[in-house]
């Protein structure tokens, strides 16, 4: 477990890891060379070793972990690609803003999978300088031939930002042409959907110029001052119950939706908040607190909608909003939600 410091080959040189990169090995994630060594350094003396004896220092602790996580990535990318399933492969990419491993500042990254054939494998998370579709499309062809993977990969999976789908500097064309072949594109249907809902809201409830949507800014103001406990269905409207129908149906999905893995609550929240709006049963129900309403975030729009309807006797509202609410919310729960929930 524990070598001689005469047993060190003098020759060896420190390779420091990429910036950026996570330090694994000794004592897992983010624990640091030093505090490994006096981690190492006292399970050695609780074993009954002399640490004065061993070779136990912040160097010789760096280059086994770097040794060690040479040996796994090595390791994992030798079996996938020799023992893993044959076959067509769609590639998977989504960028995220995160906070650096080292120091304060955020850093964009790119999370990279790949499927098919019965698997699903994360290829990297590597650091772009920029979310720009050059720097996506260098980054995901580079994963692709780490792994070897340039022949299998004949589809590939992304969101419908511009950075993408651009017609001369998009992400897709670029690494179509890195790849020297077309590929068959699975644009996300939740992001097409977004496009969707974005254009009904502005229909109903008007543009606005600003970043924030301010109906639902004075909701979340207001949100404290209201009595949660008592939410106003929409059995009694007729407005809405003539547009809505019969919600048998409608009541019977959204069960069956909670009663399945959701990866989000907001996801969850959506599904009870429709329940309520059709009338079905809110005992288990907890109303959670107003969150984000900047206009990016898109399933804003539903929930805060819902929620302003439900709570609309204890919110002013003017006859105009309220029948831009009552047509919105009839129009997501009755053919938005069925449709987003059921799409890959």
């Amino acid at each position: 477990m524990f070598r001689k410091r005469d047993e060190i080959d003098s020759t060896s040189r420190y390779h420091p890891p990429p910036r950026g990169g996570c330090r694994l090995g000794f004592g897992g994630p983010k624990v640091s060379d030093c505090n490994a060594t006096f981690i190492l350094a006292s399970v050695a003396k609780s074993l009954g070793h002399d640490p004065a004896q061993l070779a136990i220092n912040k160097e010789s602790v760096r280059q086994s972990r770097r040794r060690h996580r040479e040996a796994s990535a090595q390791k994992i990318k030798a079996s996938f690609v020799t023992d893993g399933p044959r076959g067509p492969l769609t590639i998977h990419c989504d960028g995220k803003i995160l906070p650096a491993l080292t120091g304060n500042e955020n850093t964009d990254r790119l999370a990279v999978i790949v499927s098919g054939c019965g698997i699903m494998k994360l290829l990297g998370v590597p650091r772009i300088p920029n979310a720009t579709g050059i720097a996506q499309a260098n980054a995901v062809f580079q994963l692709i031939n780490y792994w070897h993977l340039k022949d299998r990969i004949h589809f590939m999976c992304f969101d419908t930002t511009s950075s993408n789908t651009g017609g001369k500097a998009g992400a897709c064309i670029l690494l179509q042409q890195k790849l020297e072949k077309q590929l068959l594109w699975l644009a996300c249907r939740h992001h097409m959907h977004e496009l969707i809902v974005a254009n009904v809201f502005s229909l109903l409830m008007g543009c606005s110029s600003g970043p924030t949507i301010k109906l639902f800014e004075r909701f979340s103001q207001a949100w404290n001052h209201i009595d949660r406990s008592n939410p106003e269905s929409s059995v009694n409207n007729q407005t809405v119950a003539s547009i809505l129908g019969p919600t048998g149906s409608l009541i019977q999905f959204f069960q069956q939706q909670l009663e399945q893995f959701k990866p989000r609550d907001d996801y969850k929240e959506l599904l009870q908040l429709a329940l309520i709006f059709l009338g079905g049963n809110s005992t288990d129900i907890h109303n959670n607190a107003a969150g984000a309403y900047h206009r990016v975030r898109w399933m804003a729009k539903i929930i805060y909608s819902l929620k302003i309807y439900l709570f609309r006797s204890q919110f002013r509202l003017t006859k105009t909003k309220l029948a831009g609410l009552q047509q919105f919310n009839s129009f997501t729960v009755k053919l938005y939600l069925k449709a987003w929930y059921t799409s890959m």
